[in-house]
């Protein structure tokens, strides 16, 4: 809490897929995102999310190289399951399918020592490739109007992944 009572705001880093096929909605790992805003329930049971017991709810990381890691393993792992090729084993440089976003988190939050597990996350600003994404700006732009897009170039995801 700060001073006056006001919960600190508290920003971490997500990564997300862009599904152009799909009405160009994120997907963050586990789900969709419609909206800029998600909120979490547990699949599992009925119970307040996230909880100590269960792997429920939305995780960030403090630091934007972890979120971008998990990102990374994951397109590895599609891409043994479904045989792309598009994928590459460098894994400092962006796929074609992940945006890296920065989000606001409100709400019950377990941590941990990369990140936390929380209720709810905004989109704040997203990250994308510019010669890969350039098409999909636009689109992006009308589903997310509250998100602010940056459009970078490959050599500046370092720059990025070490604020």
């Amino acid at each position: 809490m700060t001073n006056d009572q006001t919960p600190a705001t508290i920003y971490l880093w997500r990564a997300f897929r862009l599904h152009a096929s799909r009405e160009h909605i994120l997907h963050g790992m586990r789900a969709y995102w419609p909206t800029a805003e998600g909120n979490a329930r547990c699949s599992k049971d009925d119970h307040s999310v996230p909880h100590e017991n269960c792997s429920c709810g939305i995780y960030g990381y403090y630091d934007p190289a972890d979120a971008w890691a998990e990102a990374a393993n994951s397109n590895k792992l599609l891409a043994a399951i479904h045989g792309s090729h598009m994928l590459s084993d460098d894994t400092t440089r962006l796929t074609p399918f992940i945006i890296l976003a920065r989000c606001r988190i409100w709400g019950k939050t377990i941590e941990a020592d990369r990140g936390v597990r929380t209720a709810n996350a905004e989109i704040i600003k997203a990250y994308m490739i510019g010669r890969v994404y350039a098409q999909h700006m636009h689109p992006l732009m009308e589903r997310y109007p509250t998100v602010e897009w940056e459009l970078v170039h490959e050599v500046d995801l370092l720059t990025i992944l070490s604020r």
